[in-house]
């Protein structure tokens, strides 16, 4: 997903700093997003997941990813809100969720999945999917709902990509 500015400075994540401009690039597409929620086409949608965070739990590191999440959804609300209106269902509710990943070319690996949910469940779940706790089953299924995906649409996925041994 490539709707994210990108940040001045080191790649090093370790020097990370975020530039003053929008942290996020096509906002065209981010408001196209925010309408699929609002018209209740999806329940979530995804417009970034590849902004770094710090790694640790230090003072430093919690208050810089603290801003970053912070910062991402100031500058989404006002898209959530501009999508609102008489013929909206709903208003999108922006979201910023720290991340684990594996790590990227720059050894990244904390990142900050940003996005639009239909409802607060849809928050907590992705919060969910996107934590270390362990799953009671496969995390796929879940985010192909949240998606808006089809459970027939996500079987057919799972026997094409992941046939029965």
């Amino acid at each position: 997903m490539s709707r994210r500015a990108a940040p001045s400075g080191s790649s090093d994540v370790n020097s990370c700093v975020v530039n003053t401009a929008s942290l996020f690039l096509d906002h065209t597409a981010i408001r196209n997003d925010a309408w699929l929620v609002a018209r209740g086409v999806r329940p979530m949608s995804l417009i970034g997941d590849d902004i770094g965070l710090l790694e640790g739990s230090d003072d430093e590191a919690v208050r810089h990813n603290r801003s970053i999440e912070q910062r991402a959804i100031q500058e989404l609300k006002p898209i959530a809100e501009s999508v609102a209106g008489s013929s909206a269902e709903i208003e999108p509710i922006p979201f910023a969720i720290p991340a684990t990943y594996e790590p990227d070319d720059d050894g990244v690996e904390r990142r900050l999945v940003c996005g639009f949910a239909a409802y607060s469940w849809v928050v907590d779940t992705a919060t969910w999917f996107w934590s270390d706790e362990p799953a009671p089953f496969p995390h796929g299924e879940i985010l192909g709902l949240l998606l808006g995906y089809s459970p027939a649409a996500i079987q057919a996925f799972l026997n094409q990509y992941r046939p029965e041994d």
